[in-house]
C-alpha cells in the first residue's frame, strides 16, 4: 500500500526526479478496470506499524486527522478514487503551473500528488514528443496560457491541453518519434544530456514538419523522410544494448552530412520557425 509520488517540482522535460516522497494508500476497496474487487485495507489490523503511526499524528493534532473531510469507511483510509487503474497504467505526468514544457512518460505506476496532473490514453509516448516540442509549447504560451503568470511562468490548463490540435498518424508513421522518446528517456535518467539535447532537436524538427509541412518541403529540409528507419529499441534489452543503439542513432544524426543534419540547419531560416526559436520577428 506504500506508493512512490510525484509533485509537480519534481517534473521535468522527459524526466521525473523522484524525492522519495511516499503515499500510504489505505483505500476503501473498489473494482479493477477487470471486474475484481480489491478489498479494503484494514489498517489497524493488515499494518499495525503504519496504525500506530497515524493514531500518533491523529493525537498530536488533537483529532484533526480523524475529523478530515476526505476519508474513507474508516478514518485511517482514504477516499474513494475513480481513476486508481489510470494511475496504475502507463501514462503521462505534467504540472499545471511551470517555467517551460515539462511533460514526463511514465510506466513505473508513480503517483500524483495535488499539484500534479496525469494524461493516459493511447498514442502517448507520441503525444509526449509533441507537447514537449518547442512549437507546441510556444503555441500554448502564446494562444492557450494567457501569457505570465509571475516570473515567467504559465499555466496548462486541461481544458487547453484538450484544444491543442494533434496530427493523426498511422502507428508505423508514429514509430519515429516513440523511438526517439525512448533514447530521450534514457539519456535523462543516465545523464546524457548532449546526447539527449541533439535527439530533443531533431523531435522539434518532426514536429516542425507536420504542422508547417508546405513551409519545410518549399525550403527542402524534409526530416521525416529520412528517419523513418531507425533501429529498434525495446525495453526489455539490456542498459548495454540500449546504449549501443543510443550510440548509433547520435553517431548518424550528429554527423552534418546526414540529411537530417542538412535539413535540421536549413529549417532555421524559415520564418515561422524562426520565430517559435526566437531568433525572428512576430
Amino acid at each position: 500500500i506504500i506508493k512512490p509520488i510525484l509533485r509537480g517540482r519534481d517534473i521535468k522535460r522527459y524526466k521525473a526526479e523522484f524525492a522519495d516522497l511516499w503515499l500510504i494508500n489505505t483505500h476503501n476497496g473498489y473494482t479493477d478496470k477487470n471486474g475484481h474487487h480489491i478489498p479494503r485495507v484494514d489498517v489497524k489490523k493488515d499494518y499495525p506499524a503504519i496504525w500506530e503511526y497515524l493514531n500518533g499524528i491523529n493525537k498530536i493534532m488533537e483529532g484533526q486527522v480523524e475529523r478530515r473531510y476526505d476519508q474513507g469507511d474508516h478514518w485511517s483510509n482514504l477516499r474513494n478514487c475513480a481513476y486508481f487503474d489510470e494511475i496504475e497504467k502507463e501514462k503521462i505526468f505534467y504540472a499545471e503551473i511551470v517555467f517551460d514544457s515539462a511533460f514526463h512518460y511514465d510506466t513505473h505506476s508513480l503517483y500524483p500528488e495535488a499539484t500534479t496532473f496525469i494524461v493516459t490514453g493511447e498514442r502517448l509516448k507520441y503525444l509526449t514528443a509533441l507537447l514537449n516540442s518547442k512549437l507546441l509549447t510556444y503555441a500554448f504560451k502564446t494562444f492557450y496560457a494567457g501569457g505570465d503568470l509571475r516570473g515567467n511562468t504559465f499555466r496548462y490548463k486541461k481544458v487547453f491541453i484538450e484544444l491543442l490540435p494533434v496530427p493523426k498518424l498511422s502507428p508505423e508513421s508514429q514509430r519515429p518519434f516513440e523511438i526517439l522518446v525512448d533514447c530521450i528517456l534514457f539519456c535523462k535518467e543516465h545523464n546524457l544530456e548532449q546526447k539527449s539535447g541533439l535527439f530533443e532537436s531533431v523531435v522539434d524538427g518532426m514536429v516542425y514538419e507536420l504542422y508547417f509541412p508546405d513551409e519545410i518541403k518549399a525550403a527542402d529540409c524534409e526530416v521525416l523522410k529520412h528517419i523513418a528507419k531507425l533501429p529498434e529499441f525495446k525495453d526489455d534489452w539490456s542498459d548495454e544494448k540500449k546504449l549501443a543503439v543510443i550510440e548509433k542513432v547520435y553517431k548518424e544524426l550528429s554527423d552534418p552530412k546526414h540529411p537530417v543534419a542538412i535539413a535540421m540547419e536549413k529549417m532555421q531560416e524559415i520564418p515561422e520557425v524562426k520565430i517559435i526559436e526566437g531568433k525572428g520577428k512576430k
